[in-house]
């Protein structure tokens, strides 16, 4: 016998496990401790929640045991982790690990049985037509025979009853919240039921004939199909009758749920089942957006406000649907912007200053607006969503806005008649550098910087690929045409020796040209990890020399990326004299390190620590200090990607291999090569890729131990925590056990690959 227990809410894994356990002792002896539990994790999409809840269950199971002083055994706990969703098999098609798609949709062979089980009800039952969920069933819960149920039942509905008013109001809730309920005290009061002297009449009794819709979430949908075409009750009208009703607002046992129904209907957004992202909103809004208009929205987004004061996610709502519908100022300002140019090149005018004036205007306004919607995106949290369901708040096209507005306010100075005198690109270049307002150019570049660590740091999922590629090719564009208006033509900057010091000159110059070759920044400097030679960063790690020595002060960044444009020169090509010694790296990053400590807000510098530290088959002497570097590198990157290390795995862009020195570092593009690059995304996500001979050749499978779930690499006494890059490659179960595994290096720290148990 087992006992089972459905988990609505994962986020307090230590809870949920010794409820577990409590749930395995209830009504049992401990000499019968070992009673299975059935566990259905209700909806979690994130499996990597699902994971650490087991490995929770686990470590809570061998407390007990070593308190009773028993053998630990494998914990007799089944977690059945179940999602919804409308696609599965092409959602999941990629998924990590092994699934089973329940649809509905039946086959032959139950088709058949619905129909020998239907004759069987004929022969005991007047009207087993009235059977209705086993009838939608046994049509193959077919649309236009559940359409016809609702319309014959609904047939002379009387809207001014209080039967009606609440069947319109369960079928709303049923249809976009189907596990919601309203408790039977509530729907008493609001029907006006008084208790009988012969007895006391129900709920269900007093709804007749329309009980069985307050039960099957496709009757609900139907219902409110019924409602608006036949008695033009429309999705809005009932939303509002809802929120004007106080009885369905007051607090108490067993009525806080139905708030909280009411709020997430409202404002909880779904996947859209087409493109598989986010609906911009909740999908009741949705469809009464589409079918009502903007101003029964914004009705019932004000009614809303006034029945939750106290929680933000309403006003957050409707200022975004203000933004996106009624008053998106960024994209307004923006196209204005935009039109006013086009109209000005068309009838051939020159920009005056009053015009100019108004071009830098409108530029401002839509980039405060972009930054206030990315500000709202950020901030924006929304305490109806179960905490094992991550979001992406991220609003890429907030910061791709800015720098639109920043290039076309570029365009519009250049083309003014003071730049097209003498040395047009130096004088412009000048004024882009000095004279210019800051704000907007350094906000861009951060647009810039933040976008190529979102693409270099992280793995997109699967669906998102050709989105993805489509969004990188149009910043690199973009980056393109910024940095055309920042680079001097060879000849000008040759006669500009005359005017600027040359020392200053050459600082310029090599601070242009890394930017140009996206190298003045972490992200853009792991991008050559891929180049086919070490040419380009001879010239790149030569820059990074220059700048330390010509520089006043150290910048930490400079140092950061001084060491990383060495380490990946001597991975291109290690013959390269430009090169600086293991040794003199590892002095630059100790330094580094004794001023920063491990409070670091950012993962770089604790990356390459791991690089740099890591030991090798042939170390000795191994540094304590590697399981802090990895403590800090989870704890850093979380801040600085909180919300897209949530939907994204990250990448190992380096491996560790066989060779000592800094030869055991193994670039990934170095590793597989072939011209189809689907193929290679294919193996490197399924984890086949570790199959390919010459991976086996190059790479050094190290030992380790999963302990509790977790897996670790033992040198000596020091354990080193990883985390395994498929969550699934770790098995159930107390007992430690030995592994091996490729080891890779992740701006989140070091991940194990292909874990293989020695037994």
């Amino acid at each position: 016998m087992k006992k089972c227990a459905v988990l609505k809410d994962s986020s307090a894994d230590e809870q949920v496990a010794s409820q577990v356990m409590d749930l395995m002792k209830y009504g049992k002896s401990d000499e019968s401790f070992q009673t299975p539990a059935l566990l259905l994790v209700d909806d979690s999409k994130d499996t990597e929640a699902a994971e650490k809840l087991r490995n929770c269950i686990r470590r809570q199971f061998d407390k007990n045991c070593l308190v009773k002083k028993e053998k630990s055994f494998s914990s007799p706990v089944i977690i059945l982790n179940c999602v919804r969703t409308h696609l599965p098999k092409v959602q999941y098609k990629y998924c990590e690990t092994d699934s089973q798609y329940i649809t509905a949709e039946l086959t032959k062979r139950e088709q058949d049985d619905f129909e020998e089980k239907l004759q069987e009800l004929k022969e005991n039952h007047n009207r087993p037509e009235n059977f209705y969920s086993f009838m939608i069933m046994k049509s193959n819960f077919d649309k236009k025979y559940v359409k016809n149920i609702v319309s014959n039942i609904l047939k002379d509905l009387d809207m001014q009853t209080k039967q009606a008013k609440l069947l319109s109001i369960v079928a709303l809730l049923n249809s976009y919240i189907p596990e919601s309920h309203i408790s039977q005290s509530v729907c008493e009061d609001f029907l006006g039921m008084k208790p009988l002297l012969w007895g006391k009449e129900t709920v269900l009794e007093r709804m007749e004939p329309y009980s069985n819709l307050l039960i099957e979430s496709r009757g609900a949908c139907a219902c409110l199909e019924e409602l608006d075409l036949t008695y033009n009750i429309k999705r809005s009208d009932i939303t509002m009758d809802l929120l004007h009703c106080d009885l369905f607002f007051r607090t108490g046992l067993g009525k806080d749920a139905l708030i909280l129904f009411i709020q997430r209907m409202l404002i909880e957004r779904q996947r859209n089942v087409e493109n598989e992202r986010d609906t911009q909103f909740s999908l009741l809004i949705e469809k009464i957006h589409t079918d009502e208009g903007q101003q029964k929205v914004q009705e019932i987004f004000m009614k809303a406000s006034t029945r939750y004061e106290t929680m933000a996610s309403i006003p957050q709502a409707l200022a975004r649907y203000l933004y996106l519908y009624d008053r998106d100022f960024s994209q307004i300002h923006k196209n204005d912007l935009k039109y006013q140019i086009q109209q000005e090149k068309e009838q051939e005018m020159s920009c005056s200053p009053d015009r100019l004036d108004s071009y830098i205007e409108l530029a401002k306004k839509a980039t405060n607006a972009f930054q206030r919607a990315q500000k709202l995106a950020k901030t924006e949290n929304e305490p109806y969503e179960d905490c094992h369901v991550t979001k992406d708040t991220y609003n890429k096209s907030a910061d791709m806005g800015v720098i639109e507005i920043a290039l076309i306010i570029f365009d519009i100075i250049s083309k003014l008649p003071f730049f097209k005198v003498k040395d047009p690109k130096w004088q412009l270049q000048s004024f882009l550098k000095g004279s210019i307002s800051m704000s907007i150019v350094d906000f861009e570049i951060m647009c810039f910087e933040f976008f190529e660590r979102y693409f270099i740091y992280l793995k997109s999922r699967k669906f998102e690929e050709e989105s993805g590629h489509r969004f990188r090719r149009k910043v690199s564009e973009h980056f393109k045409k910024y940095i055309s208006f920042f680079t001097i033509e060879d000849e000008l900057a040759q006669n500009l020796s005359t005017r600027f010091l040359q020392e200053s000159i050459d600082i310029e110059d090599r601070k242009m040209f890394l930017e140009e070759q996206k190298a003045d920044t972490f992200a853009g400097l792991l991008q050559h990890l891929e180049d086919r030679s070490g040419e380009t960063m001879e010239k790149i790690t030569e820059c990074y020399a220059f700048l330390i020595e010509h520089s006043k002060s150290r910048h930490p960044k400079i140092i950061t990326n001084l060491i990383l444009a060495n380490l990946i020169l001597h991975l291109l090509n290690p013959k390269s004299k430009r090169i600086l010694q293991e040794r003199d790296l590892i002095h630059l990053l100790r330094q580094a390190m004794l001023e920063i400590r491990a409070q670091h807000p950012f993962p770089e510098l604790y990356y390459l620590a791991l690089l740099l530290l890591w030991p090798s088959s042939s170390t000795t002497e191994i540094d304590e200090n590697i399981v802090i570097y990895i403590k800090a590198i989870r704890s850093s990157s979380r801040h600085q990607l909180p919300n897209s290390l949530r939907r994204r795995g990250a990448i190992s862009h380096i491996f560790l291999g066989k060779k000592p020195g800094l030869e055991r570092l193994v670039p990934k593009a170095k590793l597989y090569y072939t011209n189809d690059p689907k193929e290679s995304n294919r193996l490197w996500q399924s984890g086949d890729i570790f199959a390919q001979k010459d991976i086996k050749d190059r790479l050094l499978r190290v030992h380790g131990i999963v302990e509790q779930g977790e897996v670790y690499i033992e040198y000596g006494k020091l354990k080193i925590p990883v985390h395994p890059a498929f969550i699934d490659a770790v098995r159930t179960g107390f007992s430690t056990e030995k592994v091996t595994f490729y080891l890779g290096f992740a701006m989140t720290g070091p991940l194990a690959y292909d874990i293989q148990y020695e037994n």
